[in-house]
């Protein structure tokens, strides 16, 4: 859960969106329009058209809820945190992800501290 919420952080921002019509004056403003970029039309019935769009680039709405810095921050820091603990185990790693480590266990060896806490590793 935690992974996602920070990937929201550096999200698109210009996802297709998809308006059922079934004005005439709204399909014909969306189709004229400098504004959107119309991608597909389905005709569902004699009454309604499914279109999907995009905002073009110089007309994407601003959105308060993305951080692009935040996000970028986040990731290295996690990745370096991510690397310090493989550096220490050396050989012993078998795989390894942007978020778990897969390693050899060896007893007298250096193990990595876990814990229960946010930021910390689990095992």
């Amino acid at each position: 859960m935690l992974n996602s919420f920070w990937g929201k952080f550096a999200q698109r921002t210009n996802m297709t969106q998809v308006e059922m019509v079934t004005d005439e004056d709204r399909y014909f403003e969306l189709l004229l329009s400098d504004a959107v970029e119309v991608q597909n039309m389905r005709f569902v019935n004699d009454e309604a058209i499914e279109v999907h769009f995009v905002h073009t680039e110089d007309f994407i709405p601003p959105n308060a809820k993305t951080n692009v810095v935040l996000a970028a921050f986040t990731t290295a820091h996690a990745r370096l945190k991510l690397y310090s603990v493989l550096e220490g185990l050396e050989e012993r790693v078998l795989y390894f992800d942007t978020d778990s480590i897969i390693y050899l266990s060896r007893e007298g060896e250096w193990e990595p501290d876990t814990g229960d806490y946010l930021g910390q590793l689990t095992s």
